[in-house]
């Protein structure tokens, strides 16, 4: 689904910026943002598809998959 992509995409347009933020302001004290950018990637677009998911599945009122959307957008999220 396009929005879903576009939402994901979205929060990982936002983890670069993170990325960024990271070694500029970390960088010095031993984080290492390549390390931090790959494991935000990985979880931002996960976290994106879910939260997408879940939006719609209210939107829609289809609660036993806004329950499975919610588990994992938490999951993601921590």
């Amino acid at each position: 689904m396009i929005v879903e992509r576009l939402w994901a995409s979205t929060i990982l347009l936002y983890t670069i910026v993170a990325t960024f933020v990271v070694w500029k302001t970390l960088g010095k004290y031993g984080v290492s943002p390549i390390i931090f950018f790959v494991i935000d990637a990985i979880t931002s677009w996960i976290y994106g598809i879910a939260t997408a998911r879940l939006t719609m599945s209210v939107i829609r009122r289809e609660w036993k998959s806004v329950r499975k959307w919610a588990g994992a957008s938490a999951i993601s999220f921590v």
